[in-house]
């Protein structure tokens, strides 16, 4: 029977990757090499599906100058990360939650990041975006942006009642793209919209960086880190003018339906009168 990966060795560090996996990054090493960038994302919503250590080595595969100096928490170290970078070489955004949610669209860091990721096109870079899920990014990095999406999932052995890491399923772009159309409510699959994958895959429990330099830096992220909440976005963009649809398409970041935001409008909008204590309308 022939193996459905190859056997790894890179800088010392040892792991099985799935052929047709790497057939893909080869081809996104060859475009990046023809002035394209790589902006790939990897999610998985349940805590410890092994989406950091997949994305280590996709990264590593790609860029074997990967150190720990480039795979960053946060929307400073991302930018820092991405100006400091020379050509070729790859970033790994982890867990990259509050900076790319799709409720942060209109912070100045989001902003920012996303002026980042129109212009590193000309370092030719590999991105790699780690989030528990592609619906938390907005429709232009989710869909327009990236490349690819690589889904860390666990296997359930329901007859033997255990859990094992270390499966993916991989989507190209246009089914990267129905997927988020899907996922974030924006086609309804009760009326028959589906969405499937490219192929499927395992990978090893393997760190492409030294384990014990990861785990620390992870630990000093700011725990006290908040994310604005969906109505608080919607809100926001309401006292801003913002319509629903064009030129801003607000629709792309929430998942209210046109007629919950007429009505969170209206409610806003209303005049209000306070009395003792009591907001009466």
């Amino acid at each position: 029977m022939i193996p459905y990966y190859r056997h790894m060795n890179i800088n010392g560090v040892m792991f099985k990757m799935n052929k047709i996996l790497q057939t893909q990054l080869d081809i996104l090493k060859k475009l990046v090499r023809m002035d394209f960038d790589c902006v790939i994302i990897i999610d998985g919503e349940i805590e410890g599906t092994g989406k950091s250590v997949l994305a280590q080595q996709c990264a590593l595969f790609c860029d074997n100058t990967l150190d720990i100096d480039r795979i960053v928490f946060t929307p400073e170290g991302f930018e820092n990360a991405i100006l400091n970078a020379d050509k070729y070489q790859a970033v790994i955004w982890d867990e990259s939650y509050e900076g790319g949610n799709k409720y942060q669209i209109m912070t100045a860091q989001n902003q920012s990041i996303g002026a980042l990721l129109r212009k590193i096109r000309q370092k030719n870079l590999f991105i790699f975006i780690v989030v528990p899920s592609i619906v938390d990014l907005s429709y232009y990095i989710a869909c327009r942006r990236s490349w690819a999406l690589i889904r860390a999932e666990l296997s359930i052995d329901y007859e033997k009642l255990t859990i094992s890491r270390g499966n993916f399923s991989f989507y190209n772009r246009s089914k990267k793209k129905w997927l988020y159309e899907v996922e974030a409510k924006r086609l309804d699959y009760r009326k028959g919209y589906k969405y499937s994958n490219s192929f499927v895959g395992f990978f090893e429990n393997v760190y492409g960086v030294n384990k014990q330099l990861y785990l620390e830096k992870k630990a000093d992220i700011d725990p006290t880190i908040q994310t604005i909440d969906e109505r608080s976005f919607t809100q926001e963009c309401i006292r801003r003018g913002m319509p629903w649809a064009s030129p801003m398409k607000l629709c792309e970041f929430s998942t209210f339906s046109e007629k919950h935001f007429y009505r969170l409008k209206k409610e806003m909008n209303s005049p209000r009168t306070i009395t003792d204590g009591l907001t009466v309308k």
